[in-house]
Parts: C-alpha cells; structure tokens; sequence
C-alpha cells in the first residue's frame, strides 16, 4: 500500500483498499448554515490532538464564538463497503466550522463501541475558516483546555 508518514510518525495510506475510510469531498457544498468545503483565498485551518477541556471549556469556546451548543451535526461517511460510519461532531457558526472527534458537551464518544464516554474531552479538533475566526477559536481552545498533545498550525493533520 503507498503511503507517507506524518509528522508524528503515523503512517497514511494514499491509496483506498476495502475497508479503508474514503476521502470526503473537498468541494462538496454542505447544507444549512454548514461551511461550504471549498478551497478559498480567505480560508485558514488548524488543528489539534487529542484535548481534553477543562470543565464546560469547550461550552465557553462555542459561546465566545457566537456558536449555538446545539447546533452539532454528525459527520457521516461511508466504508468503501457501504456501511455507514460517523467522522466526527460539527459545530458551526458564522465564518468558522469546528470539527471533533468526540462530543465534549455529551461525553459520546465517536465510536461508542471502542469507548465509554467522557465528558469534556474532544480528542482530536479541526478549525476551518476566515482567519479572525480560526485565530480567535485556537486562542480560545488554549485558554479553556487543561490538555493538548499537539497543534498543526494551517492544516488540519489530525482530523
């Protein structure tokens, strides 16, 4: 299987075997108030592993950002064999679209089955968005976390 390695020495596949994860769709136009994934001159990205809050932080965070805490939908995909999977948890509010793997509000954990839950802890978040947005929410998430193993500053690596 061709791949790389990322920066942290995990190793990505480039190639989509059975079973494997397809790709999402860079430029498919989203629904509602959801971001459209398209690639903009005015769009900026950042990333973070595996965060844990500090108690109701990430409910601050979305507040600071004028981000309904309700307002999260399922990212879904499907396995190259059919079988529906969830990607993650979206927040999205004006200019800016948070993606988590876990749901820090409820604790639910991506994949239930793996993992009880665990409130507060979002594992591994992607920020898409105008850059005020994108800084202010990374400023944020500093601020309210009592953990983060990494960043990727401009990219999305984790999630």
């Amino acid at each position: 299987m061709k791949g790389f390695k990322d920066k942290s020495g995990k190793f990505r596949p480039t190639e989509n075997k059975k079973g494997i994860h397809m790709s999402r769709d860079q430029t498919a136009k989203m629904e509602g108030i959801r971001m459209k994934r398209t690639t903009q001159l005015n769009h900026k990205k950042w990333g973070f592993d595996l965060t844990k809050f500090k108690p109701n932080g990430f409910e601050k965070v979305l507040s600071k950002l004028g981000i309904l805490e309700g307002s999260v939908t399922d990212d879904m995909g499907t396995l190259l064999d059919g079988t529906p999977y969830r990607r993650g948890f979206i927040w999205s509010g004006e200019g800016i679209e948070i993606t988590t793997m876990n749901n820090p509000i409820t604790g639910e954990y991506n994949n239930p089955k793996h993992r009880g839950n665990e409130k507060d802890y979002a594992s591994y978040i992607g920020i898409e968005g105008v850059p005020e947005q994108v800084n202010k929410a990374v400023k944020l998430i500093k601020e309210h976390n009592d953990f983060i193993k990494d960043e990727s500053p401009n990219q999305r690596m984790f999630i």
